[in-house]
């Protein structure tokens, strides 16, 4: 390590008060001896560093910003449920997401599933002329459970705090 960072350190006298775009232009020159594909990479990014006095300060912002993410499925279901959205309107939307190459939302499939595994009750709802009904316990065990998978991580943490409180 020590050895590496004197050559650094020898390099920079060296290379001290040197104009940068000549040793830009060396280093590129140097690269294309390689025929490496990364080395074909860098010879790319340099090149496209050079293209223009402010090229560099712009890329260092695009590579700095927050990057958009996919919805999560949960995140997904609530949207279909809370604005009341159809499965056409839902797979419109994502298609025209997708068409911009912004993969915003997931599959529906993933959601139809996470819905059948997560939303409905394993019991059946009793439905008559003049009521429905489900069973209590079986609604109160999917309400826990849920809540035990969703909170599960924060319980954890505040149980190993408290686990170290008390010893």
């Amino acid at each position: 390590m020590r050895l590496k960072r004197q050559k650094t350190k020898d390099w920079s006298i060296t290379l001290a008060g040197k104009p940068i775009d000549k040793l830009l232009k060396s280093v590129e020159v140097a690269l294309r001896l390689e025929k490496d594909p990364a080395t074909c990479d860098l010879r790319a990014i340099l090149k496209e560093l050079q293209s223009s006095p402010n090229r560099p300060s712009n890329l260092r912002k695009r590579l700095s910003q927050q990057s958009p993410t996919q919805l999560t499925i949960e995140e997904a279901v609530a949207l279909m449920i809370d604005t009341n959205m159809s499965v056409s309107t839902y797979e419109l939307l994502k298609q025209t997401a997708d068409a911009h190459h912004f993969s915003l939302y997931p599959p529906y499939y993933q959601l139809r599933n996470y819905r059948v595994e997560h939303c409905r009750p394993k019991q059946p709802v009793n439905i008559s002329d003049t009521s429905a009904s489900i069973s209590f316990q079986n609604l109160l065990d999917k309400t826990v459970s849920r809540v035990l998978q969703l909170q599960g991580p924060s319980l954890c943490r505040y149980a190993g705090i408290r686990n170290q409180r008390d010893l």
